[in-house]
């Protein structure tokens, strides 16, 4: 029975001092201004064209940016 006590106390401690560990890393973590400038820059506009989904022969389109369906092609 000592020895789980023992055993339980020591898993405890080495949890809490990696737990400390990793947290006091992660705080120290600091991005430069080129990362914080391209985080910015892809979230502000994407780097690919939702393309239109067009079928049949009457070409009925839906375009999942508007959420419009049209028939026909459209330019943009």
């Amino acid at each position: 029975m000592k020895k789980k006590i023992i055993g339980l106390i020591a898993i405890v401690a080495i949890a809490t001092i990696a737990g400390y560990n990793v947290c006091a890393s992660q705080n120290n973590m600091k991005l430069s201004d080129l990362t914080l400038a391209n985080v910015e820059a892809l979230a502000a506009s994407p780097e690919v064209d939702i393309p239109y989904i067009c079928v049949g022969e009457t070409k009925a389109c839906y375009d999942p940016y508007y959420h419009e369906v049209f028939e026909g092609y459209r330019w943009r």
